[in-house]
């Protein structure tokens, strides 16, 4: 197997037991972007000998007996938002092209001092906004990969769950504006997770989520890009600039009313999250659209960004096309690590599920657990 298959828990431990070291990790995972980026186009930002002097700097510090992080020698990605010091940050904006920060972003540092190397940058849309970057989608290069970014996540070291997982299945507000044949696939989905998904309405409070969440997001870009939109409103793309001025135009007294319903909502979600492990949700409404012009619907995550909940994709559903449908959980506020873990067992027990008439998927452990039912 190419050393840039393994997953990043398994790099690290590679790593860590010195089957492997942090620059043949580098080089394979550089030379498998060297193959595959031109059609992709993924990196905004990537020096090859940067990423290696970072990597031979990280074996030759364990070679003398330093101290490994949790990540040590296992190369990430960074957005095209988050600020690093040694290379280029640029928003996805003409802008703001050329742009090298001072200092790290305290998430890129977090992941130095864990022992990450940085390889680079990746493309993100304008302002992590809609406007798309280069980006192609890796299955199919006429349709976009979606946005804001296809990213990295980072992973976090556990033992298995001690029980199977158990998934609160939410349709949310807007599961009409879903194609036909990705409700189709999660009836399919959750009719093969048996009595491990249990269908869960959120109730009424939530039907307000996606308006809330307008309301601080047009807000806090017209307050953030306001130097930005003075100086080169024309530069910008014309959705961004129509939010900008709707949030210029938004009364404090909506952002400050926006803002009060997150806590509660969340504390709506406590009973749920006692008794399921993650919501199961969706990601999209359907395949990646063809063309290249916008990055998609993003409404099926608009509820739990309003929240700030972590949330994680997974493409456990293929359409007839052969194209990803991606599966959408969802964790309790400040669990990420909880998430992680039913991600893993998820992933580790579906491979996939068709959209059509034949479900396609193995069980590689044991049935799921739990009580089926629907719950309001």
């Amino acid at each position: 197997m190419s050393l840039c298959a393994l997953s990043l828990c398994e790099a690290a431990a590679e790593i860590r037991e010195g089957r492997i070291s942090a620059v043949e990790l580098v080089t394979a995972c550089l030379d498998r972007i060297a193959e595959v980026d031109p059609g992709v186009q993924a990196w905004t930002f990537l020096d090859r000998d940067h990423a290696l002097m970072q990597a031979r700097v990280l074996d030759e510090s364990r070679a003398h007996g330093g101290a490994l992080g949790p990540l040590h020698g296992v190369p990430i990605g960074v957005k095209d938002v988050f600020d690093t010091g040694d290379m280029p940050t640029e928003f996805g904006s003409p802008l703001w092209a050329g742009r090298t920060p001072r200092s790290d972003a305290a998430a890129v540092a977090r992941l130095r001092a864990a022992g990450a190397v940085i390889m680079g940058k990746t493309v993100t849309t304008e302002y992590a906004y809609f406007h798309p970057g280069k980006t192609r989608n890796p299955h199919d290069a006429a349709r976009t990969p979606g946005g804001s970014s296809s990213g990295s996540a980072a992973a976090v070291a556990a033992s298995e769950p001690p029980l199977p997982p158990r998934f609160a299945f939410v349709k949310s507000p807007v599961w009409e504006q879903a194609d036909a044949v990705t409700r189709d696939a999660f009836g399919e989905l959750v009719e093969f997770l048996g009595e491990a998904a249990t269908e869960v309405e959120l109730g009424e409070s939530f039907e307000r989520a996606i308006d809330l969440h307008r309301t601080v997001m047009e807000v806090e870009m017209a307050h953030n890009l306001h130097r930005d939109y003075e100086k080169g409103g024309d530069k910008l793309s014309a959705p961004l600039r129509r939010i900008i001025e709707r949030g210029r135009a938004r009364l404090a007294v909506d952002y400050a009313a926006a803002l009060a319903g997150i806590a509660p909502l969340n504390e709506g979600l406590n009973d749920l999250f006692n008794e399921y492990d993650a919501i199961l949700t969706l990601a999209a409404p359907g395949e990646a659209p063809r063309g290249l012009e916008s990055t998609g619907n993003p409404i099926f995550c608009t509820i739990w960004t309003y929240l700030g909940a972590p949330a994680i994709t997974l493409p456990l559903l293929r359409t007839e096309s052969g194209l990803p449908l991606g599966v959408q959980l969802v964790g309790r506020r400040g669990n990420d690590a909880r998430l992680l873990r039913t991600a893993r067992w998820l992933v580790k027990n579906v491979e996939r599920i068709s959209h059509h008439g034949r479900r396609q998927a193995t069980v590689m452990d044991s049935k799921p657990a739990g009580r089926a039912g629907k719950r309001k």
